[in-house]
C-alpha cells in the first residue's frame, strides 16, 4: 500500500508509471488536486485506488493499463474523464461518476472487459468514441441523462449484452 503525503497537491505526469510493480493500493490524500497523463499507468498489481476529496483533475491514460484495479472512487470535483484514463483497467467492475462529470472522454473506459456497471451521474454532456467500446461485461439496460447532447462514435462497440438504453427526458 502506497500512501502520498499531505504536503503533496500535485502528482506529475508518469510520476508512477511502468515502476513499482508491488503496488496494490494507493491512497491519494486531499491535499492532491491533480493528476498528471499517465501518472499510475501501467501498474499491473494495483487494485484499489482512493482518491481524495479534493481531486478536481485527472490527465490522459492516468491510470490506463492497470489490469487488476478493481475500484476506484471518482470525487466529486471531476468534472471529466478525460481520454484513455481508464483504458485497459481489465479488472475494474463498477464505476460510479459524481453529478460534477460532464465529460466522457475518448477511450476512457475501452477494453475495460470486467466492467459491469455505469453510473452516469446527471449531467454528463458528452461521451467520447470507443468511451466504452468491448466493455463486453456491461449487460441488461443502461440509462442515460437528460443533460447528455452527443455520443460519439463506437461509444458502445462490441458491448453485445447490453439489451437497451434509456434516455431520460
Amino acid at each position: 500500500s502506497v500512501e502520498i503525503p499531505n504536503s503533496v497537491t500535485k502528482i506529475a505526469s508518469q510520476a508512477f508509471a511502468y515502476c513499482c510493480d508491488e503496488f496494490v493500493s494507493i491512497v491519494i490524500p486531499d491535499s492532491v488536486t491533480a493528476i498528471g497523463r499517465t501518472a499510475f499507468g501501467e501498474l499491473a498489481k494495483l487494485e484499489s485506488v482512493t482518491l481524495g476529496k479534493n481531486v478536481a483533475s485527472l490527465g490522459d491514460y492516468s491510470f490506463s493499463r492497470c489490469s487488476s484495479l478493481k475500484e476506484i472512487n471518482i470525487p466529486e470535483k471531476i468534472t471529466e474523464i478525460p481520454n484513455n484514463c481508464f483504458r485497459d483497467c481489465e479488472s475494474l467492475k463498477s464505476i460510479a461518476l459524481p453529478d460534477g462529470v460532464v465529460k466522457i472522454g475518448s477511450h476512457a473506459f475501452v477494453n475495460c472487459t470486467s466492467l459491469k456497471s455505469v453510473d452516469f451521474g446527471q449531467n454528463i454532456e458528452s461521451i467520447g468514441s470507443s468511451a466504452f467500446a468491448f466493455c463486453k461485461s456491461i449487460k441488461g439496460s443502461i440509462t442515460l441523462p437528460q443533460s447528455l447532447k452527443s455520443i460519439g462514435t463506437y461509444a458502445f462497440q462490441a458491448c453485445q449484452k447490453i439489451t437497451s438504453v434509456y434516455l431520460l427526458d
